[in-house]
């Protein structure tokens, strides 16, 4: 790595003089923004907010031809897949077939093989994913999921009841998500453990206090487990409903009101910086609470 750019202020033109350079010799953004600690599309965004034109690359991998494109998308390969076999972008070989007349849109293999539902059934009561029982099948996990249900199957609770029990904070799911980010899991694995996506976990999490800490939020934690990063770094006012005080005092603390400690509540001293510059003029201290005895959720 030659610089670990946090911010576009970080970019030199000396900088923009070697991206544009390396550009030039055929290098990707992502092979270059990973010299700069960033991805390529980050590059290519502080790029266009700095003015800053960087050469397209013109020694491109040779597209595979149209009837090979054909025979592999009959065979059932993904475009992902095709673009990965030839060392081709996605969007580069959808155009390029495109042009030619070829459906971009999924197309699956013509036949599938038949679903064994009692073997579904078993597989299901064995505890495996619909993802996983699909696979085989060639259909996705909630297509399998809802022709189940449709043929009388136990399939279990559905989206929305998960996500309404994933809103009560005693739900026993957060104890997984507690171990599992414990252990070092990725937020991918944890959202797939629990049937949801990232984003939906992270909205969850949200709406609990409890998302995953970002940038400098880390160092003040630095002896916290992962889990306890994610409580932390989060205060517990976003989630209360005294965090804004009324005009009729019945709403309110001692904090929101007055930005005086509320007594008895568990709260580490931070510091909130007003931007990324992180001078001494945009900083102001600040807590992180984690337990309150005046807490009411919403």
């Amino acid at each position: 790595m030659i610089k670990n750019i946090r911010t576009i202020n970080d970019i030199t033109m000396a900088d923009w003089e070697d991206i544009k350079r390396r550009r030039e010799q055929g290098a990707n953004l992502d092979q270059v923004g990973e010299l700069y600690g960033i991805t390529g599309t980050t590059l290519a965004k502080y790029a266009r907010l700095a003015g800053v034109d960087i050469p397209r690359r013109t020694d491109y991998n040779p597209l595979p031809s149209i009837e090979d494109i054909q025979h592999l998308r009959t065979e059932g390969m993904k475009w992902a897949d095709i673009a990965a076999k030839y060392h081709v972008s996605r969007d580069r070989l959808h155009s390029y077939a495109q042009e030619h007349g070829i459906d971009t849109r999924l197309v699956r293999k013509p036949t599938l093989t038949p679903v064994d539902w009692d073997d579904v059934s078993k597989q299901r009561e064995a505890g495996k994913t619909w993802g996983d029982i699909a696979e085989p099948y060639g259909i996705s996990g909630p297509t399998l999921q809802k022709r189940a249900g449709r043929r009388g199957i136990n399939i279990g609770p559905s989206r929305y009841d998960r996500l309404n029990a994933m809103l009560d904070p005693d739900w026993p799911g957060w104890d997984d998500v507690k171990q599992m980010r414990n252990q070092g899991e990725k937020w991918t694995d944890i959202a797939e453990h629990i049937g949801v996506t990232t984003a939906t976990l992270r909205r969850m999490m949200a709406h609990l206090a409890l998302r995953a800490p970002t940038g400098d939020a880390h160092k003040y934690y630095d002896g916290a487990s992962p889990y306890e990063k994610t409580l932390y770094s989060q205060t517990l006012c976003w989630s209360c409903a005294n965090a804004v005080p009324d005009k009729s005092g019945k709403r309110g603390c001692s904090w929101s009101r007055d930005f005086k400690p509320v007594k008895g509540w568990d709260a580490t001293e931070t510091t909130l910086y007003a931007s990324k510059s992180y001078c001494s003029k945009s900083c102001q201290k600040s807590y992180c609470v984690r337990s309150c005895p005046e807490f009411v959720r919403g």
